[in-house]
């Protein structure tokens, strides 16, 4: 007797049979076969690894005005699917370095929850971790994770994406002189310098990015017969013109 049959994989996803007919037949002259209805049952196993959109994420996201923390705001949004059924496909996701500065809810969402400063970290590369299993103690209600919570992913399938977080300058630091380092310091020079000599340099910084950190100089006060120029963005204090004693002595002071 023999009995035939065909084999393929059944994917619960794909197909969900309810019924099977089975036919046997023997080898001998007339064949002889019997038939019987076999009924399936089939069950999922989780055996889809998540899949995230893209394999890398980049937002941008605008500092915090000083040190005054603005409350939690939004960076982006991440996603990852599962193509298992529905017991084994509710994806989960885990921020595994969070500098204690951002978090993630259960839709993906990234959230700042600290005041930010470019000038301290001007980019953040964040890890993801989607699975579809449980982490830490979270329970139903409990709809949001953060980088303290425990991965129990050994039974379950994970994926990582990485997040870079470019946070974005504003022009919330004043420049300041490091030359000189004093409010006022006194400078000597001699009647017969020529036009064009310098006096001295003024170096100022500023920590802010871009035109936020561009310093220019200018004289606002003290020189009244315009003997003394200031480069607009060398900061050189220069003689601008012929000095003349008595118009010197009338202006000592200079800002």
């Amino acid at each position: 007797m023999e009995c035939r049959n065909t084999l393929t994989e059944i994917k619960v996803l794909k197909a969900q049979p309810k019924q099977m007919l089975v036919i046997c037949r023997d080898n001998g002259t007339p064949s002889r076969s019997a038939s019987a209805d076999v009924h399936l049952a089939l069950l999922d196993v989780n055996d889809c690894i998540p899949l995230f959109s893209q394999s890398a994420y980049n937002f941008t996201v605008v500092e915090d005005y000083s040190t005054a923390f603005q409350g939690q705001r939004l960076v982006g949004s991440i996603r990852a699917t599962d193509c298992d059924g529905p017991e084994f496909n509710h994806v989960v996701y885990l921020l595994l370095n969070s500098y204690h500065l951002f978090s993630i809810d259960s839709e993906g969402r990234i959230f700042t929850t600290r005041s930010l400063d470019r000038e301290q970290e001007p980019v953040y590369e964040l890890q993801v971790v989607a699975t579809d299993g449980p982490i830490g103690n979270a329970n139903s209600d409990e709809r949001a994770y953060n980088s303290e919570a425990l991965l129990l992913s050994t039974p379950y399938n994970s994926v990582t994406a990485t997040v870079s977080v470019i946070v974005q300058d504003l022009n919330d630091n004043p420049p300041h002189f490091v030359h000189p380092a004093n409010t006022s310091i006194p400078i000597r020079v001699s009647f017969q310098e020529d036009v064009g000599f310098v006096l001295t340099r003024m170096v100022a910084i500023d920590p802010d990015n871009g035109n936020n950190g561009t310093i220019s100089y200018r004289v606002i006060r003290g020189n009244r017969h315009g003997i003394f120029k200031l480069g607009e963005h060398s900061g050189d204090l220069y003689i601008g013109k012929k000095m003349i004693p008595e118009q010197v002595v009338s202006q000592s002071s200079y800002a």
